[in-house]
């Protein structure tokens, strides 16, 4: 990330307390380059638009005639069937009203003879009116049922003028389902979308006039905000440099300054008008060079390392890895490296590399990586060390491999200071 432009542009942006206007400034260039693609789009279409007019109007007169009914449309079939088959239909009825009524042996005929005998039985045994209350119902329910049976043929007699009509309907709608969907409400949906189509294309030079007008009075908001946030950057980036290098010293890193390269862009981008890159210099003789192309390891450790100083919480909490970042440097210069890892260390999690005793005083925890042969190979061995495990390495870093009782007591003071 400390070589990447784009994150040296966001961490001064979080430096400056200006991350909220970019992302105002950021929201309202997306809709800049919204704007600019919907006038392409309709410019792009204004070339095929007469032709393309013409064919939508076709097409929504083609649905608009036929004056589609979601619920009459649905039925039109079922329609044209009965009145194909109303001779069918017609014949049915008068067999069955011959079968239940009107024939000698019709089933009321049966009905009236056995109430007709029920009523004698009476004489007999009074319980069998009671018993026979269910043959006056059923005599009933015929009666009704076959004059229900006439209504409804009376209503689908045959009428071929009418047939015709329908079924010339039903063939328009055919066509139309073909083309639109299957259902009538699809078609209606597709009658909907034309319109619509229909009228942005009627008022595209309208459309594209409002578009215009609208990216001239956006291009003006975002020019004087990425004019703010530009001049915001510039005086932010000298103050920046200057703390840095401030550290920088502090961690003995004598001759290379830091600083952060600024450049006014002649176009507006996502993140405003500013280039913004951090360089630094070996010393006051030499050109500035991007840190991808300069630093070592332990430089960019310590840059890191004084702009987490710097800038603090602004930096997003992540893991950060120090290898190197000691290189060079030794007695109070070393102990201020380990208390500046100490003190980041408790907003997020800080993995360092080390082999002065005085900056491993500080850590949390304590690991020793070791490489050991296993079997014609090198395993590497990662141990977490207890307290007088990590306080015979301490001593070890400060005396060699021989430890010795100052060794041990120097250790056992820096790991006590460093609490």
């Amino acid at each position: 990330h400390l070589l990447s432009k784009a994150y040296h542009l966001d961490l001064l942006d979080q430096y400056t307390g200006s991350w909220d206007l970019r992302i105002q400034y950021s929201t309202k260039y997306q809709r800049y380059n919204q704007i600019d693609r919907e006038i392409q789009t309709l410019e792009s279409e204004s070339k095929t638009k007469a032709q393309r007019l013409d064919f939508l109007i076709f097409q929504r007169d083609e649905i608009k005639n036929l004056e589609l009914s979601a619920k009459a449309d649905l039925d039109i079939e079922t329609d044209v069937k009965k009145l194909k088959n109303s001779t069918r239909i017609t014949g049915f009825v008068d067999s069955a009203e011959a079968a239940l009524y009107t024939d000698d042996d019709s089933a009321i005929s049966r009905l009236n003879t056995v109430l007709k005998k029920a009523q004698e039985m009476a004489a007999v045994d009074p319980a069998l009116n009671e018993q026979a209350d269910g043959l006056l119902q059923a005599k009933t329910l015929i009666e009704d049922v076959i004059y229900n049976l006439r209504q409804y043929v009376a209503n689908i007699e045959m009428d071929p003028a009418r047939l015709e009509s329908l079924e010339s309907r039903l063939s328009d709608l055919r066509k139309l389902q073909k083309k639109y969907g299957l259902g009538v409400g699809e078609i209606l949906q597709a009658l909907a979308q034309i319109e619509e189509e229909i009228s942005t294309l009627e008022h595209s030079d309208e459309k594209i006039e409002t578009l215009r007008k609208e990216k001239i009075s956006l291009h003006k908001e975002l020019m004087k905000m990425a004019g703010e946030l530009h001049t915001r950057r510039e005086n932010g980036s000298k103050m920046l440099s200057k703390s840095v290098n401030a550290e920088l010293l502090d961690l003995n890193m004598k001759g290379v300054t830091f600083h952060v390269a600024i450049e006014k862009s002649s176009e507006l981008y996502h993140a405003g008008l500013s280039e913004v890159e951090f360089v630094s210099q070996a010393s006051s003789k030499d050109p500035l060079r991007p840190l991808a192309k300069f630093a070592s390891g332990g430089e960019l450790s310590r840059i890191l390392l004084s702009l987490k100083r710097v800038i603090g919480s602004s930096l997003q909490p992540r893991t950060y890895l120090f290898d190197e970042v000691d290189t060079g440097v030794s007695g109070p210069t070393a102990e201020k490296v380990g208390r500046k890892l100490k003190s980041i260390a408790k907003g997020q999690q800080v993995i360092c590399v080390t082999h002065l005793p005085q900056v491993a005083a500080f850590g949390d925890a304590h690991f020793y990586i070791h490489k050991s042969p296993q079997r014609g190979a090198v395993a590497m061995e990662v141990l977490e060390l207890k307290q007088k495990e990590r306080m015979n390495e301490i001593a070890r870093l400060i005396s060699g491999e021989k430890i010795t009782k100052t060794s041990l007591a120097h250790a056992a003071q820096l790991l006590t200071e460093a609490r």
